[in-house]
């Protein structure tokens, strides 16, 4: 749909004394994108995210304590208040509801800018979603590991430069480091060997922080005990104290548009695991977790079952549901997941994987031809498909293929 813009939107032409100016309007469904000129305003907010780009000139961005922004481009998160100008700037604005896919973006790129010692809710944009221009270009990690028949004791520390370069897709986050450790020790009672085979408490912290602020983003520490019996049967129980800093709202549920808003979050999460030995023709295993989540709390319960058939077929089949209850909604996810592997030869493999999410209300499938055609070099073909069980329709598919080539020097 297009509506004319006038004096009265807010959005006049150059002219003020023209009443004749004219603009496009186009509502979209969760958005709305608007052709217009700026006119006077004062400072003001949006419920949605805001994205403007200067079509004749550069724009003038003003916002809280007079941060000041001049650039091709702006990017403004909601409930923000700010002036727009210079006046009689023609500019194209689209407006994107929180709980869109595109505002994680959005809200990723204000978030990589405040920790880069910039605004937390204005990013001045110049041709591309970019952020910033100064930080480090480079990655690097260290780690060691120890291990004897009593202790394992490893730690690895990576960092991660602002503008390093992820193109790849390998790196979930520029601009922080991050340190993990696990700390254990096994021990094998031999008034039990009838029975235990070991019993291995161990810790593990896992921190991760912004390189420039130094403030914390996630901590997870994991203080588990892990049972293994004789007979190839074992368990663990433990619990996972985890804090999450979020300094934008995080869309937890696309569909139900629920979403958890800025704060730190410390939380603890009980879990209790089980299986049989997963080497014999056949076993099962079963998962329990119970604590705090976020804002509220979660329940998960999972188990399968898996078959192993002659050596070379083996099909897995598993069943997880969390039950969560936040201040924002309540819903409950069944994830359903069937895998099947077969070895046509010690050279080439088959594998697939098929998952069915109910509260997204989507079927995933995976397939996957791996064959070794020279030592440490491979050939993989793999299928990728995601549907709407609602309306059956196609979401998005791809087919890729792959080589790897062992060069020796």
């Amino acid at each position: 749909m297009q509506d004319r813009v006038g004096k009265d939107s807010g959005m006049p032409g150059p002219d003020e004394a023209s009443s004749d100016a004219v603009g496009t309007l186009f509502v979209g469904d969760g958005y709305i994108d608007l052709d217009g000129w700026i006119g006077e305003n004062a400072a003001h907010s949006h419920l949605a995210f805001q994205l403007s780009i200067g079509l004749d000139g550069p724009i003038e961005l003003v916002g809280e304590g007079e941060t000041r922004f001049v650039a091709d481009a702006v990017l403004i998160a909601p409930n923000t208040r700010h002036w727009m100008g210079p006046i009689g700037r023609r500019v194209r604005s689209v407006y994107v509801e929180p709980q869109l896919p595109l505002a994680r973006l959005f809200a990723g790129r204000l978030g990589a800018r405040r920790m880069m010692g910039g605004a937390a809710d204005l990013v001045a944009l110049a041709g591309q979603l970019v952020v910033g221009s100064d930080g480090s270009e480079s990655m690097g990690n260290a780690s060691v590991h120890y291990r004897d028949r009593r202790w394992e004791l490893q730690s690895t520390y990576v960092r991660i430069g602002e503008r390093f370069n992820d193109e790849m897709g390998f790196v979930p986050r520029t601009g922080v480091w991050k340190f993990d450790s696990t700390y254990g020790a096994r021990f094998r009672p031999s008034g039990l060997s009838k029975w235990l085979r070991e019993l291995f408490p161990h810790l593990g912290v896992t921190n991760v922080s912004w390189l420039r602020s130094g403030e914390l983003q996630s901590r997870l520490i994991g203080a588990h005990m892990s049972i293994n019996l004789q007979d190839g049967s074992g368990g663990e129980i433990g619990v996972d104290p985890t804090t999450e800093n979020l300094i934008v709202p995080f869309l937890i549920n696309r569909r139900r548009g629920i979403i958890i808003p800025v704060g730190r979050y410390d939380f603890n999460d009980w879990h209790a695991t089980w299986r049989t030995n997963a080497s014999a023709p056949f076993s099962v295993n079963g998962r329990v977790d119970v604590g705090d989540f976020y804002d509220g709390h979660r329940q998960s319960y999972g188990g399968g079952a898996a078959v192993r058939v002659g050596g070379r077929l083996n099909a897995a089949i598993t069943e997880s549901r969390n039950q969560i209850q936040l201040l924002a909604g309540s819903y409950t996810t069944d994830l359903i997941t069937a895998r099947v592997e077969y070895g046509f030869s010690t050279i080439a493999f088959a594998n697939a994987l098929i998952q069915y999410n109910t509260d997204a209300r989507e079927w995933t499938s995976n397939l996957r031809f791996n064959v070794i055609h020279h030592r440490l070099s491979d050939f993989f073909l793999v299928f990728n498909e995601r549907r709407d069980s609602s309306t059956r329709g196609l979401l998005d598919r791809a087919l890729v293929a792959k080589v790897t080539q062992m060069v020796a020097f």
